[in-house]
């Protein structure tokens, strides 16, 4: 598969997962669940292609690097266009949806390009990431 093709199935993971906007935190919890397991499916199908463009990418030359930060920037505007929703709906608690988005990619990017060169449990790592980003690291406020 050409590498605009792998990278248009990254995207199209996302516009399936939320193809119907979430109307309560469960469910945008389980979009963004979905989404990023499609992503991360698509990661492992095309594995060798997925580490070229995740890890040399940026070193193969100018235009190359350009590209990878086009598809990250593209991640974090997706990303950031769910939770501006997510916020207007009361969804989610009102930040810089700008930098949050580019964090959220950030985190997801790394661990799932970990997970492609170690052999992790991309499933498990895809429900950590959606859990911090839901729950960050605050003990949670059972009993209260």
């Amino acid at each position: 598969m050409e590498r605009e093709g792998f990278l248009l199935d990254l995207i199209a993971g996302f516009d399936a997962a939320f193809a119907t906007l979430p109307t309560s935190v469960q469910e945008y919890k389980d979009a963004s669940v979905r989404s990023v397991s499609a992503a991360a499916r698509v990661l492992m199908e095309h594995r060798t292609e997925a580490l070229l463009f995740l890890k040399e990418g940026p070193s193969i030359d100018a235009a190359f690097e350009a590209r990878v930060e086009e598809v990250m920037d593209e991640f974090a505007s997706l990303a950031q266009g769910f939770l501006d929703y997510a916020i207007r709906e009361g969804i989610a608690r009102p930040c810089d949806s700008a930098v949050v988005s580019q964090c959220l990619v950030g985190i997801a990017i790394r661990h799932l390009e970990r997970g492609l060169d170690k052999g992790d449990d991309l499933e498990h790592t895809v429900r950590e990431i959606v859990d911090f980003a839901f729950n960050g690291f605050s003990p949670s406020k059972q009993g209260s």
